[in-house]
């Protein structure tokens, strides 16, 4: 193995000996810095067996210990015998021994008091590294002659054990009897057995090479192995502390600034471990010593007194060490001295455990008024021993898990560490698993493939801390078993297939047999036997075994002397024959069986079938085979079917390609003959179903929707045939199923009948029976969103007795509907209906756990749901959660009524969910500032509250895809109340969701349709709800909550580069204070960069969901997931039927496909088409505000079968249409009066006020309402592209024009006509200048004039015959009207999160509550919204809502008289 390094600086060849065998190995070589290293290709990384037991201590160590500030001298210059005591080690008799720099001399004190016990003389130059076994074995390492001596406990002559040129500044004697090594200025950790029967000297860290990377050190110095064999490592120079595995090169970083734990050290030189395998560094530049916490780290010993200060503290520490009572013992390197620091606190007082009793027994002592018990720790799935383990195949992944029961009512922690040991020999050699497998939950996943076939002990620690200590193991015994192996004749193990009568049949069991537990198939380690028979139905013949015999019955065809067939394998195994052409005739069917048998284990066995249709044509093979095949388990001549799944299949071609006429599928039904046990074949007639029951007819993919089985239940065989016509022959394939029966004669039932929501109800499942084996058994509840399709998991385990906590149920008596699903090992279910439970709130006990919740730092009392929470159940937790986050969801929603009818406008601390109804609003809210200030402290003290839920619920393990289903359910009902959601838990939670999007897509192709979409529809309400929750206060629609407010530092300056950020708030702001300011600017940045981290979540998981949701999508069937947060549409379609599709998610936000599409694919191509819509659009990565917050998003996409987006284009004479929906409580103020009779009156925009961004342009919207409905009116407006700057500037032609002929160009000047019969059933004319005409214009001024008859009678004319159109001169107004104006865009999504305008145009269609958009690409759209104000001009000489009032006053006179030559 090579590998290459880029380095600074590399060092020159550094030899190594291994004096066991002298034998010499190189293994490093110099190199410049352009270049790199290379380690030695012969390494072998075989773990060690134990050997021996630790040779270090690992005292148990409280929480709530105290070591004593000031250090004892052990040795130093003034000490008796040492002048210059420099290096020390206990070892595990509690003996001292010291090394003295001067006089060379090793010095051992027995029980570390003052009984000198031995001393050795070394005529060499000793250094700090030195290391004693337990078995009183001395290894100590020379300066000078740069080699590691060994003193044996029986001779005190040493042996040289290794040369090395450049000496160890450290070593370590692991349990499996390795040397370790730190070569300092080498940059290099190597390591030799001791045992003689190995040879090497292998690299354990570093390349020798100073770096950074992970795989190189800097001038490391202390070094700890534990008992798994990781090696922890002092990175002294890059100031952190490094963890390589048994075997890997590659260093993991478990403290210094990178870490989650974010401890700053400053050259770390020592590392050690307590009992709990808790991290204790000698941080020598800090001068202290610390220890690395689950959640941060702990100063210990010069944490407070300065250092040096006197000789009882620390100065330059260099190595520290426990003895057995966990005192510390220092070396300090100026001093020259050797300190001991005595533990003087060891417990919290009220709790000892002794860990070597079994059960573990705790006794309990009071403390303080505080009351703690140890937790009781429940392992499941069920009880085990080594003589009876759980059972596991190694092909399926599998949990085992614990809960936990405490009684607390005080702040504590819990510690999870799982340890797996094989039980080949004692159950005390550790297991060697992925280091990607989470050990540190109260659950613990094994993915399939990972234990090889034998017996495991897997031990759970539990560590209490806080007040209270406790540690408590518990183990489980399980057995890993073969799988088996499936047997496949041909590609994928079709049932039956057609051959030619003159084409060679190869059968090659070698190549397609499936090993379930390995990757890969090796064909070398099986026999393989061959049988045939003629397949007739009326007269079934045995099997006859193949051999070198002529004349077999099934060759009867061939007229010579030979046998038929011949080996076609490589090395003479007959994994592969060949069944020569003419040895079958045609028009008969053939049945072909292989029995193979493993070498190494004859008890190994497996057989497969195969039918083969022989034709006089010479046609290919087609293989068939199920795309999800876990729902297809072989069964001998049958796959297995589960009645409550589709089953999705895909053909392909095998061999030379022809020129392919077309593709049908055909569905059979079998009835099984008793007389002759052969199944007979007839064809299912599926045109009198009402549903559509198969998709795909005509294509080389199929799929049987459920509903097949479930409506034909009396049916147990079905085929489904495949025909590839030709142009000249066909060839036809098969798959044959049977319906697997699920779970049996059992019950189910739960207890107690009633309860409130703290309440801990038991199901029990009793008496279940299935050939396979039951596998699991899960509970649900019907929806809590009001789908009543749509069921939500609450628990799930491989155990039939679930605890679980229930949500409030429906109706007066407050019954909760509850279903027990039972399923086997091939996931085929049986669904039981349990008897209604009635749930009921419980108001108390909310109470307090919100008041706990609240002040975590001040705990006094327990509660039910704060012991459910910690209880580290997964289904437990889970469903409280939901249940809780439903009680919360109704409060809010309460609170939200409450703060509505109270004049709080809805839009402004509301998102509306997708599906609501418009509600009747009055066009005008009344501010009440008390009454927001009210709700918006309801907000934040349930945002509280959600927080603490979402960190319960993110830290659950995800074990399988009913965990994915059970943590979506969880997540989706926390984060359902938008505006209560904080930066914090919409973080978490979107990194949450799209772990389990990750999970699932993991396990798409073994996950069924149904259980797919359950999960997908989940996890996409969590991630929206998240994504409107995180806009909402950045689009005005929501407040923003505390934690956004206050958690990030006041000193933090990483916005003030945002200079668009600071003119948008600064220009929003009025009348606050300048740190009032600072704080909103902070917020409103902080909460835009969670707001685009949560954007690319958002946006993999729902690309994550679609690529496990397409896998089951055939052409023409469509998915679709209607949630509060999400609607989305999925289906696969042909290119050629885009054209001219409609695409309709809501009744009022249609797609429409143009009839001409640009897509570079062929017509008859496959391709999924996603749409989407979303309740808010966000806000984008540009600050400029798009006014897009009162409007949903809608989402376009095109996949081809990879993934990867379809790029699409159509013309702009032929666009996309589409509208964009707006909130349905969308407050629509009233139109304004214009008091203008007798009076001439004249409109002014100023359009800058409202387009901010010149890439987003907008549309305008006039609506007026005379009060004399006989009149009609000419619309007359001018656009300016720039400010006037004076008086004569291109005000001056501001004249109508006297005819007006339509046109398509339109110019700077306009005329239309707006006829009273043009009006709404509002009775208000309307009229719109779309976002073409209005962009880069800085202003509009406009005006209405009356139509007398005769003008209305050409206003007519003109309407009907498009003719032209005069209009007397100007002339005053003779009846009020009202006007309202508002302005609308159509919005795009670019990559760089930015909304942009560009390429689309709104349509005349729009109004208040939708936009009508056209576009020629397909992306993420959304709509521009808002009502605009207007200044008038009136002969008075007032103008309003100018930014320039001088300048209009003083145009006053000149724009009269301008008008008034117009009108002449």
């Amino acid at each position: 193995m090579w590998l290459f390094f880029n380095a600074l600086r590399c060092f020159n060849i550094i030899w190594l000996v291994n004096s066991v065998n002298g034998q010499t190995t190189s293994i490093l070589t110099s190199v410049d810095s352009s270049s790199g290293i290379r380690i030695s290709e012969n390494v072998s990384f075989v773990k060690s067996e134990v050997k021996q037991s630790s040779s270090v201590h690992k005292p148990i160590i409280s929480s709530c210990e105290r070591w004593n500030t000031s250090g004892i001298i052990i040795a130093n210059s003034s000490t008796n015998n040492s002048t210059s005591p420099f290096s020390a080690f206990v070892d595990m008799n509690n003996t001292l021994y010291v090394i003295d720099k001067i006089s060379n001399t090793m010095r051992a004190w027995w029980k570390t008091d003052n009984e000198l016990k031995l001393t050795l003389k070394n005529n060499d130059t000793f250094s700090t590294a030195f290391f004693v076994t337990n078995h009183g074995n001395i290894f100590i390492n020379n300066d000078n002659h740069s080699h590691v001596k060994r003193w044996t406990s029986t001779s005190n002559s040493p042996t040289i054990i290794m040369y090395i040129n450049r000496g160890c500044n450290s070593l370590f004697v692991d349990i499996g009897n390795s040397l370790y090594c730190s070569i300092n200025d080498g940059h290099l950790v190597v390591r030799m057995h001791l045992d003689a029967n190995y040879s090497q000297i292998l690299p354990a860290a570093g390349t020798g090479c100073i770096g950074l990377t992970a795989t190189m050190l800097n001038h490391q110095r202390g070094i700890y192995v534990n008992t798994n064999f990781d090696l922890y490592v002092a990175d002294t120079r890059n100031d952190r502390i490094q963890r390589f595995g048994y075997g890997d090169l590659f260093g993991t970083t478990v403290a210094g600034t990178s870490t989650a734990s974010n401890v700053s050290l400053n050259s770390p030189t020592s590392v050690m471990l307590d009992a709990d395998d808790r991290l204790y560094i000698v941080d020598h530049g800090n001068q202290r010593i610390i220890r690395i916490e689950h959640d941060g780290v702990r100063c210990l010993i010069g944490c407070s007194v300065k250092s040096c200060a006197s000789p009882d503290q620390l100065c330059h520490p260099l190595t520290a060490m426990f003895d057995a009572h966990g005192n510390i013992f220092v070396i300090n390197q100026q001093q020259n001295g050797i300190q001991k620091y005595s533990l003087l606190i060891n417990s919290c007082e009220e709790t000892t455990v002794d860990l070597k009793a079994e059960p573990p027994t705790t006794t309990t002592k009071p403390f303080s008024t505080h009351s703690c018990a140890q937790p009781n720790v429940v392992l499941f799935p069920g009880q085990s021993s080594y003589n009876s383990p759980l059972q596991f195949r190694r092909s399926q992944d599998f949990y085992v898990g614990a809960s936990f029961k405490v009684k607390c009512d005080t702040l504590f922690t819990i510690q999870i560490k799982w340890t797996i040991f094989n039980c080949t020999t004692n159950c005390s050699v550790p297991a060697k698993i992925d280091p990607s497998i989470d050990t540190t939950t109260s659950e613990l996943t094994i993915p399939a493939k990972t234990l090889t076939y034998g017996l495991y002990e897997l031990i759970l620690t539990v560590t209490m801390s806080g007040k209270h200590y406790s540690v408590t193991k518990q183990s489980v015994f399980v057995k890993i078993n073969p799988t088996g192996t499936t047997a496949k004749l041909v590609p994928y193990g079709t049932s039956v297939i057609t051959s030619g009568e003159k084409r060679n049949l190869v059968l090659d069991p070698g190549t397609h047999s499936t090993d379930l537990d390995e990757n890969s198939f090796n064909a070398s380690d099986w026999t393989y036997s061959y049988q045939c028979r003629v397949y007739d139905t009326k007269n079934l013949k045995p099997l006859t075994t193949i051999d070198n015999s002529i004349g077999h019955p099934c060759f009867f065809n061939r007229k010579d002397k030979h046998p038929g067939w011949q080996d076609s394998s490589t090395d003479g195994s007959v994994s592969s024959i060949t069944i020569l052409s003419g040895s079958l005739k045609a028009d008969h069917t053939f049945q072909f069986v292989v029995y193979i048998t493993n070498l190494r284990n004859a008890t190994l066995r497996a057989l497969g079938y195969l039918l083969v249709k022989v034709e006089i044509t010479r046609p290919s093979m087609i293989a068939v085979a199920c795309v999800i095949s876990s729902m297809c388990s072989e069964n001998q001549e049958y796959r297995y079917i589960n009645p409550s799944t589709q089953v999705a299949l895909f053909s392909e071609y095998v061999g030379q390609s022809h020129t392919l006429s077309n593709i049908s599928w055909t569905i059979y039904q079998g009835q099984n003959d008793s007389s002759t046990n052969i199944v007979r074949w007839s064809r299912f007639n599926h045109l009198s179903s009402t549903q559509k029951l198969f998709y795909g007819m005509n294509t080389s993919n199929f799929t049987a929707i459920n509903t097949l089985f479930l409506q034909n239940p009396q049916i147990l065989y079905w085929r489904f045939e495949v025909t590839y016509n030709f142009s000249n022959e066909a060839s036809m394939s098969a798959l044959n199923f049977i319906i697997n029966q699920p779970p049996q004669n059992g019950s189910c039932s739960i207890t107690p009948p009633n309860g409130t929501i703290t309440t801990v109800f038991t199901v029990n499942c009793s008496d279940w029976h299935d050939d396979d084996e039951i596998k699991d058994y899960s509970v649900y509840v019907k929806s809590l969103t009001g789908n009543s399709s749509e069921q939500i998991m609450l628990a799930f385990k491989p155990a039939s007795h679930i605890e679980l906590q229930l949500p409030v149920g429906t109706g007066p008596h407050s019954f909760l509907n509850i279903t027990v699903q039972i399923r086997d090992s091939r996931n085929c279910a049986r669904e039981v209906q349990l008897k209604p439970v009635a749930v009921t709130a419980d108001s108390a006990a909310i109470d307090t756990f919100m008041n706990i919740v609240q002040n975590l730092d001040n705990i006094n009392t327990s509660s039910p749901i704060i012991e459910a929470l910690t209880s580290g159940d997964q289904n437990l937790v889970g469903s409280v959660v939901t249940s809780l986050a439903q009680e919360f969801n109704k409060k809010s929603k309460q609170d939200l009524e409450n703060a509505i009818a109270d004049g709080t406008d809805a839009t402004s601390i509301s998102i509306s969910p997708l599906g609501s109804q418009r509600s009747s609003n009055s066009s005008s809210v009344t501010i009440n500032n008390s009454t927001i200030s009210d709700y918006t402290e309801k907000l934040n003290t349930l945002a509280g509250v959600r927080d603490y839920l979402m960190k319960c619920t993110v830290s659950l393990a995800v074990l399988n895809v009913d965990s994915v289903k059970l943590l979506a359910a969880s997540l989706a009902q926390v984060t359902q109340t938008t505006n209560e959601l904080t930066r914090t838990s919409s973080l978490l939670g979107a990194q949450k969701c799209h772990q389990l999007a990750v999970e699932l897509h993991k396990r798409a192709r073994m996950t069924s349709y149904e259980d797919a979409r359950s999960a997908v529809v989940q996890i996409s309400h969590c991630i929206n709800n998240i994504v409107t929750a995180v806009n909402a206060p950045l689009q005005q629609r929501g407040v923003f909550l505390n934690d956004s407010t206050i958690h990030e530092s006041i000193d933090s300056d990483e916005y003030e580069n945002d200079l668009e950020l600071n003119d948008l708030i600064l220009n929003s702001i009025k009348d606050e204070d300048e740190e009032s300011v600072k704080t909103s600017i902070r917020t409103f940045y902080y909460q835009k960069k969670t707001a685009n981290q949560v954007a690319e979540l958002a946006r993999t998981t729902l690309s994550l969901l679609t690529s496990s949701l397409k896998i089951h999508v055939n052409v023409d069937q469509q998915l679709q997931i209607n949630s509060p947060s999400l609607l989305m549409s999925l289906e696969a379609i042909t290119v050629d039927s885009l054209a001219g599709k409609l695409i309709q998610l809501t009744d009022n936000a249609p797609i429409h496909m143009p009839k001409n599409i640009q897509i570079n694919l062929p017509k008859d191509t496959s391709v999924s088409l996603r749409a989407t819509i979303q309740p808010l659009a966000p806000i984008g990565t540009s600050a400029s505000h798009a006014n897009s917050n009162m409007s949903t998003t809608m989402s376009l996409t095109l996949f081809q079968s990879n993934n990867v987006e379809v790029p699409f284009t159509t013309s702009s004479d032929q666009p996309i249409e589409f509208f964009i929906s707006r909130d349905p409580n969308l407050l629509i103020p009233p139109l304004i009066a214009q008091n203008i009779t007798s009076n001439f009156t004249f409109h002014y925009i100023d359009l800058n006020k409202y387009v901010t961004n010149s890439n987003l342009t907008v549309s305008l919207h006039f609506e007026v309402q005379p009060m004399d409905m006989n009149l009609s009116y000419l619309f007359t407006y001018r656009f300016d592209r720039s400010y006037p700057t004076s008086v004569n500037r291109r005000w001056s032609t501001l004249c109508p024009l006297s005819t007006y002929n339509t046109t398509k160009d339109r110019l700077l000047h306009e005329i239309n006509v707006l006829c009273f019969v043009d009006v709404t059933n509002e009775s208000v004319h309307t009229y719109f200048l779309d976002n073409r005409q209005t962009a880069g214009q800085q202003s509009l001024i406009f005006r209405f004039e009356e139509l007398n008859r005769t003008e209305y009678q050409q206003c007519e004319q003109y309407r009907t015959t498009q003719n032209t159109f005069r209009s007397n001169a100007l002339k005053n107004l003779t009846s009020d009207y009202k006007l309202r104006i508002y302005s609308s865009g159509c919005y795009y999504l670019d990559k760089h999160n930015n909304w942009q305008s560009d390429g689309l145009w709104v349509g005349s269609l729009t109004d208040h509550y939708r936009t009508q958009c056209y576009s020629t690409h397909l992306t993420t759209f959304t709509s521009h919204f808002r009502m605009l104000s207007f200044g008038n001009y009136m002969k008075e000489g007032t103008f309003c809502n100018r930014r320039n009032l001088t300048l209009f006053n003083e145009a006053k006179t000149t724009l009269d008289q301008t008008w008034a030559n117009c009108s002449s």
